[in-house]
């Protein structure tokens, strides 16, 4: 059965090959972008009306706005929705973060998704079959050095959707996914030219994603 699938960030890494899976299986996907679009025009060419983008900013609460609204105006029902975008950061020791960076880590990478999921709860009739996903990492609960602009970030959002999961009574589906490191280009601009850990490519991680039930 085609689905009305959402994803925030589709425009490379694991985002982009989320939004090539649903495509290649007959679904409509609505995506945004933040600086390039250039995957997305190229399957646009190939999957024509069954791909929508928009340029957002998760740390723009009208950009939001304009995006959920856009999708409502073309799809009375979402059937999920993954949070996926991410702004880019740094390892970093936990002396040297700038309060300037952390304030903007906070405000792009978890408010934007609180609000995210606020307006779409305003604009859409969420159903029993809709189903929220959110990219977590392992870091949220583990630690890793220099992350400590990142994981309890990732942690708070975490514990949202179970707050969440809780208010809406299991009517609708929260579920965090744990991946493990991934090589994608927001991976190596974290950890530089350092290999840390050993590394998936994007295409396997999504499987972790599509195995959620």
């Amino acid at each position: 059965m085609k689905k009305n699938i959402v994803i925030t960030g589709g425009s490379g890494g694991i985002g982009l090959e989320l939004v090539r899976h649903y495509l290649k299986k007959n679904n409509t996907v609505i995506t945004t972008y933040k600086n390039s679009n250039n995957e997305l025009v190229k399957l646009k060419k190939k999957y024509g009306k069954n791909i929508f983008f928009k340029n957002m900013d998760l740390g723009n609460v009208k950009d939001i706005t304009k995006f959920l609204k856009m999708v409502k105006k073309k799809f009375k029902t979402i059937d999920i929705i993954i949070l996926n975008a991410l702004n880019k950061i740094k390892r970093k020791k936990f002396k040297e973060i700038k309060k300037k960076e952390i304030f903007e880590s906070l405000n792009n990478n978890f408010l934007g998704n609180f609000f995210f999921l606020q307006i779409a709860n305003k604009l859409f009739k969420l159903e029993k079959k809709t189903k929220f996903l959110h990219i977590s990492s392992t870091v949220s609960k583990k630690g890793s050095w220099g992350l400590a602009n990142y994981g309890p970030i990732k942690a708070a959002i975490d514990n949202l959707f179970k707050c969440l999961q809780f208010e809406f009574n299991d009517k609708i589906k929260f579920k965090s996914i744990y991946l493990g490191a991934v090589d994608t280009k927001g991976y190596r601009y974290t950890n530089g030219s350092k290999n840390l850990y050993k590394t998936i490519d994007a295409k396997k991680a999504i499987l972790k994603i599509l195995n959620i039930r």
